[in-house]
């Protein structure tokens, strides 16, 4: 259906439910606030997509990439349009996804154009900072946030995978803050699989691609359920994947074309684990570390 998140954007202009900014505005303390103001009030059936094509931030730095808001469930309009149907047919494409998963396709890593252009550390650059993380809410947030990001994380005794949203915190330009929430999330539970093999959670967290993939990761299925073959049923075609970059796993699996991904291995040692999060700690070359505060079940990622 969906080739990727440009082929989505087209079809959102194709249905009149994308609104197209192109002046400047500032992720820190505009751009969210702005599309809260035209969704107070409005009836649903007005609400359409935003898509912010030159942002800048606080320091008014301008940024070679944009932002794409309220795209997947603004509305029963714009969810149907994320499935590729009408809105009187989005029960029934839930039904028909959930009965006929379709396996993703691996892709060489040679033909993905996510490895088009890789950074190592420790040459990263501005790191995080580099790509326009919103302020959800100017004022009260402590930081940006990846809220649509997708982590990928699989189980470390099964080998299957899980795709789950969780919210990112960026802490610095090398640290994001991963918070689970609770202990039944899969995610959690793949760490502390791994934390009690002594091993590193290899993960990966991608920005992008066709809606599909987010509503597959948002969906509360059972857990051991590959996400990957739920969106492939909805997107009605396979999943490319191919081998994530910093992965040693010989079935490491990431969505081949995103607009960003990050691909790292989270420690999982108990000290890296009950570490107070709100203290500094030295930098783990070519890991990620979440420290859990056992008062919140909050997680931190130490990106390399």
């Amino acid at each position: 259906m969906y080739r990727d998140l440009r082929h989505y954007i087209d079809e959102l202009d194709h249905r009149r439910l994308l609104h197209i900014i192109d002046e400047p505005v500032c992720k820190d303390t505009e751009l969210m606030p702005l599309v809260r103001l035209q969704f107070r009030g409005a009836a649903e059936e007005s609400r359409k997509a935003f898509w912010f094509r030159q942002v800048t931030d606080a320091r008014r730095r301008r940024f070679n990439a944009s932002v794409l808001v309220g795209a997947l469930g603004s509305s029963r309009w714009i969810y149907a349009a994320a499935l590729g149907v009408t809105e009187d047919a989005i029960a029934s494409a839930w039904a028909q996804a959930q009965g006929r998963h379709v396996a993703p396709r691996t892709v060489a890593t040679n033909e993905a154009p996510v490895k088009y252009h890789i950074r190592r550390a420790p040459r990263l650059d501005d790191g995080i900072d580099s790509f326009p993380h919103v302020i959800s809410t100017p004022g009260f947030d402590p930081a940006p946030f990846i809220t649509a990001g997708v982590w990928v994380t699989r189980d470390p005794e099964t080998g299957v995978y899980n795709l789950g949203i969780y919210r990112g915190m960026i802490k610095a330009p090398d640290r994001i803050g991963c918070a689970t929430d609770v202990p039944t999330q899969h995610l959690a539970i793949h760490w502390e699989k791994a934390r009690r093999m002594g091993r590193p959670l290899e993960a990966a967290l991608f920005i992008g691609g066709p809606p599909a993939l987010l509503l597959a990761a948002a969906s509360k299925v059972p857990y051991g359920v590959d996400e990957y073959g739920l969106a492939g049923a909805l997107n009605g075609a396979p999943i490319d994947v191919t081998r994530a970059d910093t992965s040693k796993a010989k079935s490491a699996r990431m969505f081949w074309n995103p607009k960003r991904l990050l691909a790292r291995r989270a420690a999982t040692s108990a000290r890296a684990r009950w570490r107070n999060c709100s203290r500094s700690r030295p930098s783990v070359p070519g890991k990620i570390q979440f420290a859990r505060r056992s008062s919140a079940n909050f997680h931190r990622a130490k990106a390399r």
